[in-house]
């Protein structure tokens, strides 16, 4: 799961036969990237799904239309975060 959420990594030292798990420096950049990643892939789906959903009943087709709006909104959100989170890291400012 911490590998998944961007926070630690595999690596192999050199020369070395096994594997190790270390925290990433950029740990907190990677599980935003992370947390990115996957409100993307749901806001693709809504999308697809409003994109299929024109025959629905009307309430159905407004529901749809919210959770487009909200994975929407999510991702804008999350992708400035991710910016001002990098920049401040950056430049060595604490957040």
């Amino acid at each position: 799961m911490l590998i998944d959420n961007g926070v630690i990594e595999r690596f192999k030292e050199p020369g070395q036969r096994q594997f190790v798990y270390r925290w990433r420096s950029d740990a907190w950049i990677g599980c935003l990237n992370h947390q990115y990643r996957a409100t993307t892939q749901l806001l693709d789906f809504a999308e697809s799904v409003q994109d299929q959903g024109r025959t629905l009943p009307n309430v159905q087709r407004r529901r749809i239309g919210q959770m487009e709006a909200y994975y929407r909104f999510m991702t804008d959100r999350l992708q400035k975060l991710l910016r001002e989170y990098s920049e401040s890291e950056a430049s060595g400012d604490s957040v």
